[in-house]
């Protein structure tokens, strides 16, 4: 047996397939040291015991909550440290100045927003103020209209009752003049005719 055995030589030892040592390595990478990468990584002797604890963890009928949290109880955890190089701490000093440049792009935003709120909001006044004229004048047009055809009605009301009384008067007038020729009629000086 090497001192940092293989995936698949950990998944021989326990009984387990391939597929499933590498399951349990994904979710518990924290508690398995590795060196090395792709097929050429290999693990810390004490993975032994961490994934025979998975197994009997698993087939105790625990989760993979469960299991990750007894398993932080029992094993301790690896934490790499990674020193930051002079590349890392270039992208870093670009990464704050890109958030200073979004900073300032939302502050813009913000601004530009208010902006925008105060011009609709004298829009809408402006629009408030034209539609109260616009009611005021069509207001004033109605009642004007309003006199208009009262006048109007009077004027015609006015003009029917005289031409009816003209009317009234030669129907009168005819009736005189029918009766008077009936009366002349009646009284003719001729007695024989």
């Amino acid at each position: 047996m090497d001192d940092w055995p293989t995936l698949p030589q950990l998944a021989r030892e326990l009984g387990v397939a391939d597929s499933t040592a590498r399951r349990w390595a994904s979710s518990f990478p924290d508690l398995l040291p590795t060196k090395g990468h792709g097929s050429a990584r290999r693990f810390h002797p004490q993975a032994r015991d961490v994934l025979k604890r998975v197994q009997s963890l698993y087939t105790a009928g625990f989760n993979t909550d469960q299991v990750a949290e007894l398993l932080q109880r029992e094993f301790p955890a690896t934490v790499d440290v990674v020193t930051v190089s002079e590349t890392q701490a270039h992208e870093r000093k670009d990464i704050v100045g890109l958030q200073s440049a979004i900073v300032a792009i939302f502050e813009q935003q913000t601004e530009i927003r208010e902006q925008m709120v105060k011009m609709e909001q004298h829009f809408i006044q402006e629009l408030t103020e034209t539609e109260t004229r616009l009611e005021d004048e069509l207001r004033t047009v109605r009642e004007e209209n309003s006199h208009l055809r009262d006048f109007i009605d009077d004027r015609l009301e006015e003009r029917d009752r005289k031409l009816m009384e003209t009317l009234r008067m030669m129907h009168e007038k005819a009736q005189r003049e029918v009766a008077a020729a009936q009366e002349q009629k009646k009284r003719r000086w001729w007695p024989f005719g």
